[in-house]
């Protein structure tokens, strides 16, 4: 095994450094906790290398060195910031709690900023939404084209498209594209129920633990009534997401989307097989399979690939797969529907 193999990648670098020296500014401070004339001049160091230095390495060894948005930045400089005041003495707390107050005009800053850039995303996407399969895939090369390619864009798509599906009450249009059907794979399944029970719970646990919480802090109080709203919401707009995302098949491709959530777009000459699973197949999940289905649902055909496929999962992630595992309402149709134009 040669030398090369073992060469750090940009990220690891980052994290190495990076707890270097917050370890340290941590030392520092405990040593000079006993000379508390030189607790000024260390307190302001260890500000500084939070709040400038790191981010600062994470620029040069991330962003620029991967093209990301320079977007990606700024939770480095906020979580600095709250590090900074939790490890630093009450005394020398004053520059975070500025930072701290700061806060809303930074947000304003950026709010302004996306204001600016809405018209080129507006562009952008109308561009995208006439080749694209589905809106949200529009939406998320407007915001790589606009704000830069990063893993916050991707979220950022996620977090817009849970937020329209559970406000939406019409339907959402598909792009009209001639030999593509549509095959849906919610209606044979518990989902709307397990979504009904599950909201009705979390609405009856809101109301109880906040009137709890409420007794020991009221801003705890209304931080988990808040989690709790949201994760309604989540359950909501990922039903409404799953109802009108279809599985499309086109003449060339296999469109998988999974709600909001997930999706993999995979070439049909690219599919070595497609089987049916039995009913009582078990078998241990693996990091090679993209499993196309709901919650608590059971996978009804299995599509083996010559060549592994990309599947892009939730908050920016993506996965590398070799076969899927899916279910369909129509079944007999979906095979149908794969056979054509593999041939050709």
């Amino acid at each position: 095994m040669s030398f090369t193999q073992f060469r750090i990648k940009p990220m690891q670098w980052f994290f190495l450094l990076a707890i270097l020296i917050a370890g340290a500014d941590y030392a520092a401070l405990q040593v000079v906790a006993k000379f508390p004339g030189e607790e000024s001049a260390v307190a302001l160091g260890v500000a500084l290398d939070l709040t400038f230095t790191i981010p600062l390495l994470y620029y040069f060894l991330i962003v620029r060195k991967h093209k990301k948005s320079w977007l990606t930045v700024l939770p480095i400089f906020f979580l600095g910031t709250l590090v900074g005041k939790y490890i630093l003495p009450a005394s020398q707390r004053e520059f975070f709690d500025l930072l701290i107050y700061l806060a809303p005009a930074i947000e304003a800053g950026l709010l302004i900023f996306l204001l600016l850039k809405i018209r080129k995303l507006i562009d952008r996407f109308r561009v995208y939404r006439q080749t694209e399969f589905h809106g949200l895939d529009a939406l998320r090369k407007a915001l790589g084209d606009v704000f830069g390619k990063s893993r916050l864009v991707e979220m950022l798509a996620m977090e817009l498209g849970m937020i329209y599906y559970a406000f939406h009450f019409g339907k959402p249009q598909q792009v009209q594209r001639d030999r593509v059907e549509a095959f849906t794979y919610h209606k044979d399944t518990s989902i709307k129920a397990l979504v009904i029970v599950f909201v009705g719970i979390t609405l009856l646990e809101t109301v109880l633990f906040h009137l709890v919480i409420e007794l020991w802090s009221v801003v705890a109080a209304w931080v988990a009534t808040a989690s709790s709203l949201y994760a309604i919401l989540f359950l909501i707009g990922y039903y409404k997401s799953v109802k009108h995302s279809p599985i499309l098949v086109s003449e060339e491709v296999l469109y998988l989307r999974i709600g909001f959530t997930s999706h993999a777009v995979i070439d049909k000459q690219n599919i070595a097989s497609v089987q049916r699973i039995p009913f009582s197949y078990e078998e241990k999940r693996d990091k090679q399979a993209f499993y196309a289905v709901l919650f608590f649902e059971e996978p009804q055909l299995e599509i083996k690939l010559h060549q592994p496929a990309i599947v892009h999962g939730p908050f920016g992630m993506r996965t590398v797969v070799s076969r899927v595992l899916l279910k369909v309402d129509d079944s007999a149709r979906f095979l149908r529907a794969l056979e054509e134009g593999k041939g050709a």
